[in-house]
């Protein structure tokens, strides 16, 4: 058996520019779901269904069980990859994933202040990305990298006296920090597409075909003036290709059912933009605004405008515990086939920078509606 006997097929059309494009998206129920269910450790669900005889006969019957209600398939190529690696592999540095974190340093000394692990919570659900690298024998460090060529040079020295081979950039505030970053030596994954530099193997979402959706969906229900109101904190998101992807987005909805764009600062309790919001608000009566739910409430109290005359709010970035419906990027999903790709990249020592890089696009989906 080959390493190349073990890669999973993905499904892929190739652009003009020579890059493969995967459109995701996945259902299944997963181990953790049956462990769950069963109150048992992950471990635990592995070993039943491979009839381990360390687990009691009752206990991996009730685990088969779960595991056939909830409709979960083993994953073959996991547990192939699994018993390889079991037989070849001890615990060492060549099982640690580097989570490199881009991050802005001035972001870390005025703004929210937080570093390492603590600063994952705005970017990617980190508890799943660390589980689901566990079930692949892989261990995920955060290496965080500012935008300087020393510390590029730092992260590189350190991961490579580490012996490390795996790397998954998460762009963060930076999108251009890893410009002189050299890739040679590592599998690398890059995780949503402000990764500024190499062309690397990458995983993100389709917001478009998500955001099209959500359209299609309140014009449905009568929205006929659609507004987009989009503050500095989208802008600067992947290099702009947020807000750029919002005002494509917003310029395919029928003219005669949008309401021009508005741009603002960050700061609610600026007397100018209550002002200028204030002007748009009253000139265009818009049904329904998509953007920052929380800025766009603090805006309509500062304008005084009264709760019968507000309109529908959609957050272009939804998460859970939003009061809002909005547009779900499903980084869990993004997360789980990242790891894939790396592993994919491991068993077949897929180094460098590819010369047909492959995005994986996951679908975004509908929240709160």
């Amino acid at each position: 058996m080959t390493p190349t006997d073990l890669l999973p097929c993905f499904p892929s059309t190739t652009s003009s520019r020579g890059t493969a494009t995967v459109f995701a998206q996945s259902s299944r129920a997963s181990m953790r779901a049956v462990a769950d269910r069963a109150g048992v450790s992950v471990m635990t669900v592995s070993r039943a269904l491979r009839n381990d005889p360390c687990v009691r006969k009752e206990q991996r019957e009730k685990i088969e069980r779960i595991a056939n209600d909830l409709g979960y398939r083993p994953n073959a190529f996991l547990g192939r990859y699994l018993s390889i690696t079991k037989q070849t592999r001890a615990e060492t540095s060549g099982n640690v994933v580097a989570l490199l974190h881009c991050r802005d340093r001035t972001r870390d000394e005025t703004g929210d202040g937080l570093h390492g692990e603590e600063a994952l919570g705005e970017h990617l659900p980190w508890e799943f990305l660390k589980n689901h690298a566990q079930t692949m024998r892989l261990k995920v460090e955060v290496f965080p990298v500012e935008n300087s060529k020393a510390s590029v040079a730092q992260v590189f020295r350190i991961l490579r006296a580490r012996g490390i081979r795996a790397v998954l950039v998460l762009p963060g505030h930076e999108p251009h920090a890893m410009e002189s970053f050299c890739f040679d030596p590592f599998v690398a994954v890059s995780l949503g597409f402000g990764n500024i530099g190499e062309d690397l193997n990458r995983v993100g979402t389709d917001i478009m075909t998500g955001f099209r959706h959500l359209t299609a969906c309140y014009l449905a229900r009568g929205c006929r003036r659609i507004g987009l109101a989009i503050t500095h904190k989208e802008d600067v998101k992947v290099n702009h290709g947020f807000s750029s992807g919002l005002l494509r987005f917003h310029k395919e909805i029928p003219a005669g059912d949008r309401v021009p764009a508005l741009w603002l600062k960050d700061d609610p309790g600026r007397a100018a933009d209550v002002a200028r919001f204030t002007e748009w608000f009253r000139s265009t009566r818009p049904d329904l605004v998509i953007g920052d739910e929380n800025r766009l409430r603090a805006w309509m109290d500062a304008a005084a405008i009264p709760e019968k005359q507000r309109p529908l709010l959609v957050s272009p970035d939804w998460a859970p515990g939003q009061t809002v419906a909005g547009l779900n990027h499903r980084r869990d999903l993004a997360c789980r086939f990242a790891v894939d790709m790396l592993t994919t990249g491991l068993i077949s020592n897929q180094t460098g920078v590819p010369a047909n890089a492959i995005s994986m696009l996951v679908s975004a989906e509908l929240a709160g509606i």
